[in-house]
């Protein structure tokens, strides 16, 4: 026996929200030390890392023309926000993508 819908109004979308993203290695066992927050809205965690990368490209802006150039500890700085904007990036994704598999997100 199958039960009548509810109703027939479409599904409501679902916020896309982000997924438990884990970054950062501290270890040869690949331990992670870092992670995205899960649940956390794209629009807030994409303006965030849109923050961080904007702060790499005026720190970079700022050194073009130095005559010294960067030095191991800009270099470090930079790798080190790229890779926390990239885990952003890559968390909201997924959350994306598990929002669009839900029938939810456009």
């Amino acid at each position: 026996m199958s039960h009548p819908k509810n109703s027939t109004k479409p599904l409501e979308a679902q916020v896309p929200l982000t997924q438990l993203m884990q970054f950062k290695a501290i270890n040869p066992e690949s331990d992670q030390i870092f992670q995205v927050t899960p649940g956390i809205c794209l629009v807030d965690a994409l303006e965030n890392s849109s923050c961080l990368l904007s702060e790499v490209l005026l720190f970079i802006q700022q050194y073009h023309d130095e005559d010294s150039g960067l030095k191991t500890a800009g270099v470090y700085l930079i790798q080190e926000v790229l890779v926390s904007a990239k885990a952003i990036v890559d968390s909201s994704v997924c959350g994306l993508m598990a929002a669009q598999r839900a029938g939810g997100a456009a």
